[in-house]
Protein backbone atom coordinates (compact mmCIF):
# COMPACT_ATOMS: atom_id res chain seq x y z
CA UNK A 1 0.00 0.00 0.00
CA UNK A 2 2.86 2.17 0.70
CA UNK A 3 4.30 2.03 -2.65
CA UNK A 4 0.58 3.24 -4.34
CA UNK A 5 0.41 5.92 -1.57
CA UNK A 6 4.06 7.31 -3.14
CA UNK A 7 3.32 6.59 -6.87
CA UNK A 8 -0.11 8.71 -5.95
CA UNK A 9 2.00 11.69 -4.55
CA UNK A 10 4.52 11.65 -6.89
CA UNK A 11 1.87 12.36 -9.43
CA UNK A 12 0.15 14.92 -7.18
CA UNK A 13 3.32 17.04 -7.37
CA UNK A 14 3.73 16.18 -11.11
CA UNK A 15 0.29 17.78 -11.85
CA UNK A 16 1.25 20.69 -9.67
CA UNK A 17 4.88 21.56 -11.29
CA UNK A 18 2.72 21.28 -14.67
CA UNK A 19 0.82 23.98 -13.82
CA UNK A 20 3.25 26.11 -12.26
CA UNK A 21 2.45 26.15 -9.08
CA UNK A 22 3.93 26.26 -5.37
CA UNK A 23 3.05 24.24 -2.48
CA UNK A 24 1.99 27.36 -1.17
CA UNK A 25 -0.22 28.54 -4.41
CA UNK A 26 -1.72 25.11 -4.57
CA UNK A 27 -2.93 25.46 -0.78
CA UNK A 28 -4.28 28.70 -1.19
CA UNK A 29 -6.44 27.63 -4.84
CA UNK A 30 -7.39 24.54 -2.92
CA UNK A 31 -8.34 25.56 0.37
CA UNK A 32 -5.41 22.97 2.06
CA UNK A 33 -2.69 23.59 4.16
CA UNK A 34 1.01 23.43 1.95
CA UNK A 35 2.10 21.49 4.96
CA UNK A 36 -0.66 18.61 4.25
CA UNK A 37 -0.53 18.65 0.30
CA UNK A 38 3.60 18.01 0.81
CA UNK A 39 2.89 15.12 3.14
CA UNK A 40 0.32 13.90 0.25
CA UNK A 41 3.11 14.14 -2.28
CA UNK A 42 5.90 12.87 -0.47
CA UNK A 43 3.23 9.70 0.20
CA UNK A 44 3.14 10.25 4.26
CA UNK A 45 -0.41 10.52 4.19
CA UNK A 46 -3.72 9.14 2.07
CA UNK A 47 -5.88 11.90 0.66
CA UNK A 48 -9.63 11.66 0.83
CA UNK A 49 -11.98 11.90 -1.88
CA UNK A 50 -12.98 15.46 -0.70
CA UNK A 51 -9.02 16.04 -0.41
CA UNK A 52 -8.37 14.82 -4.53
CA UNK A 53 -11.50 17.04 -5.88
CA UNK A 54 -10.17 19.84 -4.17
CA UNK A 55 -6.65 19.36 -5.29
CA UNK A 56 -8.60 18.64 -8.93
CA UNK A 57 -10.51 21.80 -9.04
CA UNK A 58 -7.67 23.84 -7.82
CA UNK A 59 -5.73 22.28 -10.64
CA UNK A 60 -8.36 22.54 -13.41
CA UNK A 61 -8.78 18.76 -13.90
CA UNK A 62 -10.72 16.15 -13.44
CA UNK A 63 -10.61 13.25 -9.85
CA UNK A 64 -9.84 10.67 -12.88
CA UNK A 65 -6.97 12.70 -14.62
CA UNK A 66 -5.03 12.04 -11.12
CA UNK A 67 -4.91 8.54 -12.18
CA UNK A 68 -4.07 9.02 -16.38
CA UNK A 69 -0.40 9.76 -17.12
CA UNK A 70 -1.00 12.65 -18.85
CA UNK A 71 -3.85 14.88 -17.80
CA UNK A 72 -6.00 16.90 -20.24
CA UNK A 73 -5.10 20.58 -19.96
CA UNK A 74 -8.21 21.95 -18.44
CA UNK A 75 -12.07 21.16 -17.26
CA UNK A 76 -14.75 22.79 -18.57
CA UNK A 77 -17.95 21.92 -21.69
CA UNK A 78 -16.36 20.21 -24.44
CA UNK A 79 -16.61 21.39 -27.53
CA UNK A 80 -19.68 20.05 -29.66
CA UNK A 81 -19.08 17.83 -32.76
CA UNK A 82 -20.39 19.15 -35.95
CA UNK A 83 -22.73 17.09 -37.59
CA UNK A 84 -20.93 15.79 -40.50
CA UNK A 85 -24.45 14.42 -41.66
CA UNK A 86 -25.42 15.37 -45.54
CA UNK A 87 -28.02 18.99 -45.23
CA UNK A 88 -30.47 17.02 -47.88
CA UNK A 89 -29.90 19.69 -50.42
Amino acid sequence: MKREQERLGARLRAIRVERGLTLEGAGEKSGLHDGYIGRLERGIINPTLAVLVALAKAYRISVDDVFRDHPRQSVGPRPRKKNLAPSGE
